[in-house]
């Protein structure tokens, strides 16, 4: 217990001193939401490559692998201000509670359990099935960084702390949708806070699973490359690889997914080419894992059952690769594509299924909504979510000439119903999903939950404006 309290924080200091150099002295927020995942994910690549080239991790190599990791992350500048110092405390107190919490366990987490252990072995590519392609590498990863020094084979500090994370990232880029033009008052507030409290996200908190951790590392990928930094320019770049590194590492088919985000990106927001250095990095290194799965794996996938997974994953990310060699090209073909026309594209790759295998896209579909709207523990929040669209864009479904009420919100739409749709179409390479709040199309949906949530700012930004309703004014 102590072990891991102090592994944490270790995990969170080393990232801490990284941030501190890489953000504003004012910026303390960021500093916290990053500190302990972009440590955590370097400290995962390292156990990944001692476990590929067969280096049996014993304390000795994880004590030189860290002391580097520290070295290469330290600035050799003051960075104990009392302001710093005092925040540093409060995070402390934060990583305090999951020594009060029990684990949320499930047939899942007791692979990753396992997979940890074969890690720690150097097993990890001959184990029987490998489930590097089923269950990806982050989570195990990181168990087995805590494994070598606790007994627990369940670490509830890891989803916790990303939660965490999560959160600030949360309320922070929600809050500054607002703060700009408008005061934030009560109701916001406790509008954020019903949001935030929807009992599947929770419950990330404390679930032993990737899917909140695969969340985190999209949303926040995401969020980067569609910002114009203003820090230094080597440093934001190896910012930007660190999380397409937490992407593609966390889940399998998060290649795919980082893919299609990543022409989402180059075709809508003009400022994503700039981190084109951090981009080739994190693809590049996507080439090596995914080569090497292919070659000295055994092909087992939950998500996709295809022997030919891998190679999806590598054309994906090599499309993605040409697009921005030929940035300057697409741009010209981007003219001729716009947010609604994505959008209406979209709704009909959701019908397609039906024309090809009705009674299985009818099986998934119906779990997939059934889920999201009864038992697969998300309170009201998809309800919340629709009322939003049909105020702020119902015109879509009826009338397409109409003027969108704010580009920045449809992107949100856009992209929460891109993400419905890849959930929904990978069902189709395997069994339908089903109804339950374990089902594997469920836990996916806290994909779409940061957009969503995007979007419902977006939402209350032009209610307040156009003064629809007093409730937020």
């Amino acid at each position: 217990m102590l072990a891991e309290f102090f592994l944490t924080l270790w995990l969170f200091f080393s990232g801490f001193l990284f941030c501190t150099h890489l953000f504003e002295k004012k910026d303390i927020l960021n500093k916290l939401i990053f500190s302990y995942p972009i440590s955590s994910t370097y400290t995962v690549i390292g156990f990944q490559l001692f476990s590929v080239f067969g280096i049996k991790i014993t304390y000795t190599i994880i004590l030189l692998f860290e002391i580097l990791k520290f070295l290469s992350l330290i600035k050799l500048k003051i960075y104990f201000s009392t302001k710093n110092l005092k925040h540093i405390i409060f995070y402390i107190s934060l990583i305090i509670i999951p020594f009060f919490l029990l684990p949320w366990i499930t047939h899942d987490s007791s692979m990753f359990a396992l997979y940890s252990q074969a890690i720690l072995n150097s097993k990890i590519l001959d184990f029987p099935e490998s489930g590097l392609v089923s269950y990806g590498f982050y989570l195990s990863g990181l168990h087995s960084f805590y494994n070598v020094f606790t007994d627990s084979p369940f670490t509830v500090s890891i989803p916790f702390c990303f939660g965490i994370s999560f959160t600030i990232l949360l309320i922070k880029t929600s809050f500054n949708l607002l703060k700009h033009e408008y005061k934030i008052n009560l109701n916001i507030l406790i509008f954020l806070l019903v949001l935030l409290t929807t009992p599947m996200y929770i419950l990330g908190f404390v679930y032993i699973h990737n899917n909140l951790i695969s969340s985190f590392f999209i949303f926040s990928t995401f969020i980067l490359l569609m910002k114009d930094l203003k820090f230094k320019n080597f440093l934001n770049q190896i910012l930007i690889f660190s999380l397409i590194l937490g992407v593609l590492v966390s889940r399998m088919e998060n290649g795919i997914i980082f893919s299609i985000l990543g022409i989402f990106l180059l075709l809508f927001n003009k400022h994503t080419i700039k981190y084109r250095f951090g981009i080739y990095c994190g693809i590049f290194y996507g080439y090596f894992w995914y080569l090497l799965i292919y070659f000295k794996s055994r092909e087992y996938s939950d998500v996709i059952l295809s022997e030919n997974t891998s190679l999806m994953i590598l054309l994906s990310l090599l499309i993605l690769n040409i697009l921005i060699i030929f940035h300057s090209k697409l741009i010209k073909i981007s003219k001729f594509i716009n947010l609604k026309l994505t959008f209406y594209i979209l709704l009909l790759l959701i019908l397609i299924p039906f024309l090809i295998q009705p009674l299985e896209a009818f099986e998934s579909f119906k779990a997939l909504s059934l889920n999201a709207a009864l038992v697969g523990k998300w309170s009201f929040f998809w309800y919340i979510f629709l009322i939003f669209v049909f105020i702020n864009d119902g015109h879509l479904f009826y009338k397409y000439k109409k003027k969108v009420s704010s580009n920045s919100g449809l992107i949100f739409l856009v992209l929460s119903l891109l993400f419905f749709v890849l959930i929904y179409l990978m069902s189709f390479f395997r069994v339908p999903y089903r109804l339950g709040y374990g089902d594997s199309g469920n836990r996916l949906l806290i994909t779409i939950f940061p957009f969503a949530v995007q979007y419902m700012f977006f939402c209350i930004y032009e209610i307040k404006k156009n003064k629809k309703l007093s409730f937020f004014t």
